[in-house]
């Protein structure tokens, strides 16, 4: 009996961890807790690993063109800690690569390149761009096919230069035109991976016209972490450690107050 009731309690850790705090039956989940010292240290394994999710990519994309640094922060809401994120939209440093399909948008980091993702549109700062065994145009990180105004981007051999509005020339005949997305409001991106984004539920809320931005061919937009915080994964690593044995603390004291009141 006594084991039977160890293996029942310890089992409630992962199952903390298996659901999604975006999940409608999390909240549920959460008041079924009823002891604070296990729901705080839920909640606080929670926030931990999805604060060491985030230290851990954007350190990994430290020198990715056009990655986007990610924050979180710890908010109460309900008397349950939940995890907000948010991006720090800052211009990443500009570097001259002199590279004939390397390109930067200029538009105070509103502009993404827009490119075709498996599931839809997807947008990114990053302009590293190469052609494919068809001569299609696709990002270097994903292979994922630049969108121009006839669809995909195909590009015959020859010399290739782009002017400050995208549109594309080889040898100096006018073949399409980069789509360049210029957002408004950027609240509802949501990145795959620090540097692809897609617009989370409707449309996008898009400026129009060419004075927004300007197409720099030969420049890259670095990421716009200033840098890895490893120290930060450090801490984040070990607070989640600390709120997963105070939680296996609690349970092992539910279980003995379980075997102390037992007939």
């Amino acid at each position: 009996m006594k084991k039977i009731v160890r293996l029942i309690l310890l089992g409630m850790i992962p199952l903390f961890l298996s659901i999604d705090s975006n999940a409608e039956n999390y909240g549920e989940i959460n008041q079924a807790v009823v002891d604070p010292g296990l729901r705080h240290a839920k909640d606080g394994m929670r926030a931990f690993q999805t604060h060491y999710t985030n230290f851990v990519i954007y350190s990994m994309n430290l020198y990715t063109p056009g990655n986007v640094e990610i924050g979180v922060y710890n908010q109460n809401i309900d008397n349950q800690v939940e995890t907000v994120p948010f991006y720090r939209w800052r211009m990443g440093p500009v570097e001259d690569t002199g590279g004939e399909l390397d390109f930067f948008i200029e538009s105070q980091q509103k502009g993404f390149f827009v490119i075709r993702l498996p599931f839809g549109l997807g947008y990114t700062r990053d302009g590293r761009i190469r052609k494919d065994h068809n001569g299609r145009l696709v990002t270097v990180g994903g292979g994922f096919p630049l969108i121009g105004e006839s669809g995909d981007i195909y590009l015959p051999e020859g010399f290739v230069s782009v002017a400050s509005s995208g549109a594309i020339f080889v040898d100096g005949d006018l073949i399409d035109r980069f789509t360049i997305a210029v957002f408004r409001d950027r609240e509802r991106l949501v990145t795959l991976n620090g540097s692809v984004f897609y617009v989370n539920g409707g449309e996008p809320d898009l400026l129009f016209g060419e004075e927004h931005y300007k197409i720099r061919q030969g420049f890259l937009e670095q990421s716009n972490v200033l840098k890895a915080l490893t120290g930060d994964i450090s801490l984040a690593s070990k607070s989640y450690e600390g709120s997963a044995k105070a939680a296996k603390m609690v349970i092992k004291l539910m279980g003995s107050a379980v075997q102390l009141a037992a007939p």
